[in-house]
């Protein structure tokens, strides 16, 4: 094995080893959670059926690519409509009940999220449908095929299997839930430290119930996870990233286009990257090439297939919005000033899962180095040592007034509007991809050392300094194992 070899399976074999309490913690409750979910409610209990059900099937089937006709819907609006056509008692979606993630998760016993209604499209004879219909929607062309591919994978494999309809839905299920697994266990691997927070974040109910469902909101949270765990990973290196690591960055960072667009903005947060860990021409290069691959393979793809659902009149609302920006900003920023009251009513996040969040913030807080501020300390050194503190919080309000203004766009008839009304639309599934932005307490910027400014270096030592007062670290006993074994190869190679 050659020495590059060597260290990365070593520092892989100590990142798997610092993160054996997080990844218990994650997969035993993860995988309780979501087998429960899956046996005991149906899969077609969610929000967006039309969607979240029709999109994987019709990519399983090698229909996703057929061409849309424009349609006006009844609110004057001019939108892309895909017909796919299949077995009615999988179009039909009998049983289906179109409700949001926290009610599910707030009453999960309660009869209308079990299976029998569902079930009953197995006893129902075989047709075709072509959908969608008067009474049947769908909206298997409004967001990127990519991003529902591990649904579609065990749709298309229980198909191959002649399944009856229902263990066709599960199967989309299972194999969207085994993805999510992965990539949230890949993410508490890469990240250097609280990654037991990020476990708990992966483990509310919210999380995995959507993990265990077919909604593409799963590659999302994961995607986001994976990314800003490698963020995080990179952030703390005294020597240059290296090019796998930047090339792996700016593939998460297209997947979070190709999800919503309002997560791409968590990309920003490669700006704030040193320059001896990324310099400006890395920068300018990494964020351009993902910036052009991502906007003419999702252009061209939205010119010719993409549509998209609206409740209101889009052009009005334009119109509003153009001459009317502060007002917006103004009703934006009061809901989400008000956004933390949604709490109570779990329309934001459970209760519960704001305790635990809470909770498990607080402890992360107690657990960190207390980093001691030099004595008249300037602006500009404060805001370099909290660069990734405080461009978090930006990040994050701007995917909120994104967020925000996307709702205003399709769900609001905004020139009703005035500075402190409502916008409806906004659930808290859409924050669930932002929340590991909350360990950012965790990690600040390192000086560089002496061999920063060579070449990008190969393995990242200097970045798996995991604190031993957040996680758990290696026993004595292996850490000297470890370093026996790292001096033994090391001291081959100089015999050679």
């Amino acid at each position: 094995m050659s020495y590059r070899g060597e260290l990365v399976r070593i520092h892989l074999r100590r990142s798997i080893a610092d993160s054996r309490l997080a990844l218990s913690l994650f997969f035993v409750l993860a995988i309780l959670q979501g087998s429960y979910f899956i046996s005991a409610i149906g899969p077609l209990t969610m929000p967006d059926t039309d969607m979240n059900a029709n999109t994987p099937y019709a990519i399983a089937t090698g229909q996703i690519f057929n061409l849309p006709h424009v349609e006006t819907d009844k609110f004057g609006n001019h939108t892309k409509v895909q017909y796919i056509s299949g077995d009615a008692r999988l179009l039909k979606r009998t049983g289906r009940i179109n409700t949001l993630v926290d009610t599910v998760v707030s009453s999960p016993l309660s009869p209308s999220s079990k299976q029998e209604k569902q079930r009953v499209i197995d006893h129902e004879p075989q047709s075709t449908i072509t959908v969608p219909t008067s009474h049947i929607a769908n909206r298997s062309n409004q967001y990127f095929p990519l991003v529902y591919l591990p649904q579609a994978a065990g749709i298309r494999i229980a198909l191959w299997l002649n399944s009856s309809p229902y263990q066709v839905w599960q199967a989309g299920r299972i194999t969207n839930f085994i993805v999510f697994l992965t990539l949230m266990g890949l993410a508490i691997v890469i990240i250097p430290r609280a990654k037991t927070m990020v476990a708990c974040i992966a483990v509310f109910p919210m999380t995995v119930f959507i993990g265990s469902s077919l909604m593409a909101d799963a590659f999302f949270i994961s995607i986001s996870a994976c990314f800003l765990a490698l963020f995080f990973r990179v952030s703390i290196r005294t020597t240059p990233a290296t090019t796998l690591q930047v090339v792996c960055l700016g593939i998460l960072s297209i997947l979070l286009f190709y999800s919503k667009l309002v997560y791409v903005a968590l990309a920003i947060l490669l700006l704030a990257l040193p320059h001896h860990v990324l310099s400006r021409k890395r920068k300018v290069i990494t964020i351009g090439t993902c910036a052009v691959v991502a906007l003419l393979s999702y252009g061209l793809w939205s010119s010719k297939y993409a549509g998209m659902l609206a409740i209101t009149n889009i052009e009005n609302n334009v119109h509003w919005m153009r001459h009317n920006p502060f007002t917006l900003v103004k009703t934006i920023t009061w809901n989400i000033i008000f956004l933390p009251t949604k709490v109570s009513s779990d329309q934001l996040l459970t209760m519960q899962a704001t305790i635990i969040l809470g909770l498990a913030w607080l402890y992360l807080l107690q657990t960190l180095p207390k980093h001691q501020a030099p004595a008249h300390e300037q602006l500009s050194s404060w805001v370099s040592r909290n660069r990734y503190i405080i461009l978090s919080v930006v990040v994050f309000l701007i995917c909120l007034y994104l967020t925000f203004t996307a709702l205003c766009l399709t769900w609001n008839a905004m020139p009703t509007f005035d500075s402190t009304t409502e916008i409806q639309g906004f659930q808290g599934r859409y924050i669930l991809p932002l929340l590991p932005l909350l360990v950012c307490v965790a990690f600040h910027p390192k000086r560089p050392s002496l061999r920063s400014a060579g070449a990008p270096s190969s393995p990242d030592t200097e970045t798996q300094e995991t604190d031993r007062r957040s996680e758990p670290a290696h026993s004595h006993k292996y850490a000297r194992k470890q370093k026996s074994g790292t001096f033994q190869f090391l001291h081959r190679k100089s015999r050679k």
